[in-house]
């Protein structure tokens, strides 16, 4: 990740991912050692790891909160469309 960047629902899943990879790979460290430490359960993991979309983001947040030095800030944006130009 890099400062400012603007993250997908699809690329925040797979940034979570790629975190808990590299927590994966250091010795001694599991799925279940990092959602001991999150206070969570392995499936918690695993889902975050597996599925995308606004319910799920706030694991993927909490999860890349805890394994990176970056703070994950949620924006909502919408748009106004009008029904004739659809």
């Amino acid at each position: 990740m890099r400062h400012n960047q603007r993250l997908t629902f699809d690329q925040l899943r797979v940034e979570a991912e790629v975190a808990i990879q590299r927590y994966k790979a250091q010795p001694g460290q599991s799925q279940k050692t990092l959602a001991e430490e999150m206070g969570r359960t392995p499936g918690y993991i695993s889902r975050a790891k597996k599925e995308t979309g606004p319910l799920i983001a706030a694991m993927q947040i909490e999860i890349l909160q805890h394994l990176t030095g970056f703070d994950i800030l949620e924006e909502r944006t919408f748009r106004a469309v009008r029904r004739d130009r659809k």
